[in-house]
Formats: structure tokens, sequence, C-alpha cells
């Protein structure tokens, strides 16, 4: 049977066995932080809606694929339990209806949203005109779930690693090109050595050109986010930071003064035609 959606360590092994690289739970936090994959999670739960007056109505237990935006970040976490302040989650798969309260009921699908509770059924509590108190329920809200309840998309997955694939074919090809071209320019210089001032200098020009154009387009290949400032170090996601961090995890060095040259640079070309 193939999965829809997998666990917290069924996503580190299928991401390992796809890309040869092991990934770890902080790689998913920084991928999901960046928007390239979603974070859900598992719960067998009474979900509901509320009117004015404290009262529930729509209420229906289910065992569903839950969304809650940010669930991994805008909470308290010690990596095995994530609480959270938003109780509102939208649902992205219900799995199997298990009860209802409502005579004339429709069951929540996809994208609609409610309020999450632990409550059963059995446990409401009704006002005078026999309607569900949202009380009952809401003193039972789940503010928390366990990382094993955690699940990705094994579509977002997959698109993921068919990018990656593509990204890194691709970048080979340009780093195979840029090499070439390099020896080129290598041996124009030697041969040139002697050549007047003027010469050298548009030589030079040239080059960084062609180095600058090379850049723009891994800049595209990597999808990274060509309106950020070249010179922009104190924000971690910048591009400057992204390649500064890369080319150290790489046991290099390479200022991000000069990265930010290449940067402005690469930015500043315009098409040839």
């Amino acid at each position: 049977m193939i999965l829809e959606y997998l666990n917290v360590e069924q996503t580190l092994d299928y991401l390992q066995r796809e890309t040869d690289y092991q990934y770890t739970f902080d790689d998913l936090k920084e991928l999901n932080y960046l928007k390239s994959i979603d974070v859900f999670f598992f719960k067998v739960c009474t979900i509901y809606s509320t009117r004015t007056g404290g009262i529930a109505h729509s209420v229906q237990k289910v065992k569903g694929i839950f969304f809650i935006k940010d669930i991994l970040f805008d909470n308290e976490s010690d990596g095995q339990i994530f609480w959270f302040r938003k109780s509102y989650a939208h649902v992205e798969n219900i799995i199997e209806h298990l009860g209802y309260f409502d005579d004339i009921w429709q069951p929540y699908q996809k994208g609609h949203a409610g309020l999450v509770s632990t409550s059963d059924l059995i446990d409401l509590e009704y006002n005078k005109d026999s309607e569900i108190s949202r009380y009952s329920l809401d003193k039972n809200t789940i503010n928390n779930i366990e990382r094993s309840d955690l699940r990705f998309k094994k579509s977002q997955l997959d698109k993921l690693i068919k990018q990656s694939k593509v990204s890194i074919d691709e970048l080979r090809e340009q780093v195979t090109a840029l090499t070439a071209e390099n020896d080129r320019l290598n041996e124009q210089l030697s041969n040139q050595a002697d050549a007047p001032a003027d010469d050298d200098k548009e030589l030079r020009t040239r080059s960084q050109n062609l180095a600058a154009k090379i850049i723009l387009a891994l800049l595209d290949i990597a999808g990274l986010d060509k309106n950020s400032p070249p010179y922009q170090y104190d924000d971690l996601s910048s591009n400057n930071c992204l390649i500064h961090d890369q080319i150290k995890a790489n046991g290099m060095k390479v200022g991000q003064q000069k990265i930010g040259h290449w940067l402005d640079l690469a930015l500043k070309q315009v098409t040839d035609e």
C-alpha cells in the first residue's frame, strides 16, 4: 500500500533513499520555513464550529489529517511535543467519520476549518434549549501535537525530490560549461600577456560579465529571490547569507562583501539581444 502521508521517520528514510542525502528533522523544519513543504498532523478528534452565545455546531468525531500553519514554529517545543496557540485547524483529509451530533449534517471536507477537541460525543453538555455548549468542547481543546503525529505529504516530497535532481543536473552542466569557458579565457590571457593594458581590462570585463550571467542563471535554477538585496548580511534568509553559509559548509571561505559584489553584478546583467 502506497502511503499518501508519511510520519517523520518515514519521511527521512524516503528522502535519503531517493536523494542519497541524510536529512534530519531540522532539515524538514527548514524546508517548511522556506515553504517548500507543509507540515500536517494526524488525529482522532471532535471537530466543531461556533456561534454567538457559546453554541457549538457541526460537531463531528473524525479520524483525519489536519493542517495548522507554522505548527513547528509558532510554539514552544522540546522536539517531541509541539505546543501552539491556534486551535483552529484546516481539514486536509478525513480518513473516517466516527460520529456526529446534528440531525442534518454535512461532513467536513478538505479545506474546511474548525476547532479540534479531545472531548467525546458522550461528554457534550447542553444548554436549556438543547443546544451544545461549546465550553464542554473548549475545555479539552487540542493545543499540542506529538512528533509521532506529524505528517508530510508524499506528493510534496516527490516534487521537492524532482526539483532537487533537475537543479543538480543543470548545475553540473553549468559548472562544466563555466570550467570550459574559464580554461579558454585563461588560455587567452596567457596568449595575450603582452597585450596593451586596455585590452587586458576589456578581457577582464568580459570574463566578469560572463561569470555574472552564469550566477544569475544559477539564482533562477535554485529558485532564489532576485529581489533580495545583494549586500544584505543581517537576514539569514537573504541570498547573500544563504550562499555564504553554503560556501562555509563546503569548507571554503568567501567574504560576504565579495559575495555581494558578484550578486550585484549578476543582477545588473541585461539580455544580449
